[in-house]
């Protein structure tokens, strides 16, 4: 896994911007995905797809969650989780984060 970019599509569905995130998400990208988030932060509604995300550790949940409570802070709605792997899913659980998101497993 090591080396994997991390990369970044988007697409609309409806009136709602997706993003999809793939690759491994690391302290070595922590920069990398605060850009990549910010750059959508305005957009409303925002789905993140993460069924593409191969490993995400601690600085990437910090960074998903300074997303999140900067868009609350914004007055915008908050992202929505969509289609996480079960590895990711697990480390959201495991780090008490499912109350901050809402997690579905559909778009």
């Amino acid at each position: 896994m090591l080396g994997k970019r991390v990369a970044l599509t988007t697409r609309h569905m409806n009136d709602t911007t997706v993003i999809t995130l793939s690759g491994q998400y690391d302290a070595s990208r922590r920069d990398e995905l605060d850009q990549l988030l910010d750059r959508y932060g305005d957009a409303e509604p925002l789905v993140v797809d993460l069924h593409e995300v191969v490993h995400i550790d601690t600085s990437a949940l910090r960074s998903l969650v300074r997303f999140q409570r900067a868009r609350q802070e914004a007055g915008r709605s908050p992202a929505v989780l969509v289609r996480p792997t079960a590895s990711v899913r697990e480390f959201f659980t495991l780090a008490q984060l499912e109350s901050t998101f809402s997690i579905r497993d559909e778009i």
